[in-house]
């Protein structure tokens, strides 16, 4: 039937089959109007070809002549359309944030279409140091050496038909943070000289997952620091003060 026989991408394969009635063999033959660039109809009714890259989406329309063997013909219009390819960001998000502390492992995959349905490739105008892309598998790699907060235009470029989109986000590198637990600051322990102490566990956090590590600038004679426990057996009196220290494996931040 006359009409729209559909809309293709450019630079995709354009397949159609015009069929009419009549006495064979039927030849058909384009009367008025014009096809794509890069298409051909044949004789025996195929219009086959690759869409062309044009401006903007674009509609060609056409009648095509179907002549039969007794010389009879029937005419019918026909129209289809040419649509560019358009690329769209997936992830992540226009203007949004990637966040990340020093040092610490990075990988963020990139998501864009092509609505061609070609495969895409990525680029960064730019990037913190540490972090690399993949343009072929579209991901963010590394480890963020310096802190602080970068901006990157990203560039999504489909392949064959050369579109792309850009998105703009935010690296943010944070410096790591080691936050006491346990004790409180300024804690008062009451021992007991010859006397076995309660032990005391310590505990710290680092703010970008590293473990701790634990030093003590004195302690009473008798008691010691073990991995992240302090105990023993105070052998004098007196009062001790002691400057705890966590300080985080890798970063070596410190509180």
């Amino acid at each position: 039937s006359a009409g729209s026989i559909g809309s293709y991408y450019e630079t995709t394969s354009i397949s159609n089959t015009f069929v009419a009635t009549g006495d064979a063999p039927l030849s058909y033959s384009l009367y008025s109007g014009s096809l794509p660039s890069g298409s051909t109809l044949y004789a025996n009714g195929v219009l086959t070809g690759s869409a062309p890259v044009d401006s903007g989406s674009t509609t060609y329309s056409f009648t095509i002549r179907a002549s039969d063997a007794q010389l009879q013909d029937s005419d019918r219009s026909f129209s289809l359309t040419i649509n560019p390819d358009v690329v769209t960001w997936v992830a992540p998000t226009l203007n949004g944030t990637l966040t990340v502390y020093e040092t610490k492992a990075f990988s963020t995959p990139l998501s864009a279409t092509s609505a061609a349905g070609y495969g895409v490739m990525y680029a960064a105008n730019t990037l913190p140091t540490g972090i690399t892309l993949s343009n072929n598998t579209g991901a963010f790699t590394g480890y963020a050496n310096t802190i602080g907060v970068t901006g990157a235009q990203l560039t999504a470029t489909a392949n064959t038909t050369g579109r792309y989109a850009t998105s703009n986000v935010n690296f943010v590198v944070n410096q790591d943070v080691v936050t006491w637990s346990s004790p409180t600051n300024n804690t008062n322990y009451a021992l007991s000289s010859g006397i076995a102490m309660s032990s005391v566990p310590l505990s710290a956090n680092s703010a970008a997952g590293y473990g701790i590590q634990y030093t003590a600038n004195a302690l009473p004679t008798g008691v010691t620091l073990s991995g992240s426990t302090i105990s023993g057996t105070p052998t004098s009196t007196g009062t001790t003060y002691t400057q705890l220290t966590a300080t985080a494996n890798t970063t070596n931040r410190y509180a």
